[in-house]
C-alpha cells in the first residue's frame, strides 16, 4: 500500500536574476532583481521590457530555491 506522506515535488525551477541597463543613464549603478517561474532570466526580462528594445545585461541567474528545497522570491531580495 502506497503512503503520501510526503507531498509531491513542483516540476517549476523557479529562478531569480539580476540584470542592470547600461544604455539608460536614469537607471545608472541600479540593479532590478526579478523571479520567473515560467522559463529563464532572458525571457522574462524581454517580456518585461517589450517593445522597447532596451539593451540589458543580465548580472546574476541562479536557483530560487533555499538549501531546505523551499522556494524565495524576489521581494525577499529587495
Amino acid at each position: 500500500m502506497a503512503s503520501n506522506i510526503f507531498s509531491r515535488r513542483s516540476n517549476v525551477q523557479p529562478i531569480i536574476y539580476a540584470y542592470e541597463l547600461p544604455n539608460d543613464s536614469s537607471k545608472a549603478n541600479q540593479l532590478k532583481v526579478g523571479y520567473s517561474a515560467k522559463g529563464s532570466a532572458l525571457k522574462r526580462i524581454k517580456e518585461q521590457i517589450g517593445a522597447t528594445r532596451m539593451k540589458f545585461k543580465i548580472l546574476l541567474e541562479e536557483q530560487a530555491i533555499r538549501s531546505d528545497g523551499s522556494n524565495f522570491l524576489d521581494h525577499e531580495v529587495h
